[in-house]
Order: structure tokens, then sequence, then C-alpha cells
């Protein structure tokens, strides 16, 4: 179960990082400014830590 928990755990970084995504999304609705910077970075985890990383070994070890 060891490998199991380590998806659970980046389950959970990537849901964190989901909410502060959506939390920026919201305060430039509401007005607030675009930090530029902030959302580069977020995008950048989605794409490497997400898409790359986590997603790639779910394709590799759980579903070949």
């Amino acid at each position: 179960m060891y490998c199991i928990d380590i998806m659970k755990e980046e389950h959970r970084n990537i849901s964190y990082m989901l909410s502060a995504i959506r939390k920026a999304c919201v305060a430039i609705l509401d007005g607030g400014e675009v930090n530029d910077g902030e959302m580069r970075r977020m995008i950048d985890f989605t794409r490497s830590y997400a898409d790359h990383y986590h997603h790639g070994k779910e394709e590799k070890f759980l579903f070949p």
C-alpha cells in the first residue's frame, strides 16, 4: 500500500493547489489585480507536478 499512499498524498497536494487557483481566480473576478508571477507558478505546478509527474506515475504503474 505504500505506493498508493504516495499517490493519495500527491492527490492532496494537487487538490490544495486547485483550491489556491480557485481562490486567486475568484479574487480576480471580484476586481483584484492579476499577479502574473503567481499565476505562472500555479500553472507551472499544474503542468509539471500534476500532468507529468503524478499522472505519468498513474499511467505507468496503476493503469498500464
